[in-house]
């Protein structure tokens, strides 16, 4: 647990071994990425998640749940990065933006049947 700091870890959360060994591996995975806004987009937006975050399941599908601290200063950063240029994207201000990238995010994760709330 020295990559990542995983907070939460309550036995009553109903996460069996595999499922916590599982949630844990796809999140070290999906942590970075990038996303195109379109084909032929000039522009790329990156992402990155926090290193906190608290583990549980969802009672009605059975899935692994990653659900990211609170902590202000534990948020997804997000950077845009047009032709090499790179620069960090302002939550505020640009919130659909933001939502936009979450949902893409959450994508990428319910394809491997893990869940994440931003």
């Amino acid at each position: 647990m020295k990559l990542l700091d995983i907070i939460n870890e309550e036995a009553d959360n109903n996460l069996t071994p595999k499922d916590r060994k599982k949630a844990n591996l796809i999140y070290k995975t999906f942590k970075k990425g990038k996303f195109k806004p379109s084909e032929g987009s000039y522009s790329i937006y990156e992402y990155e998640l926090p290193d906190e975050y608290w583990l549980s399941n969802d009672d009605e599908s059975g899935n692994p749940i990653v659900v990211l601290t609170m902590n202000p200063q534990q948020r997804m950063k997000m950077y845009l990065n047009i032709a090499g240029h790179i620069s960090y994207v302002e939550r505020e201000g640009h919130h659909s933006l933001y939502k936009w990238m979450e949902g893409e995010i959450q994508k990428k994760f319910k394809y491997s049947n893990v869940d994440i709330v931003f």
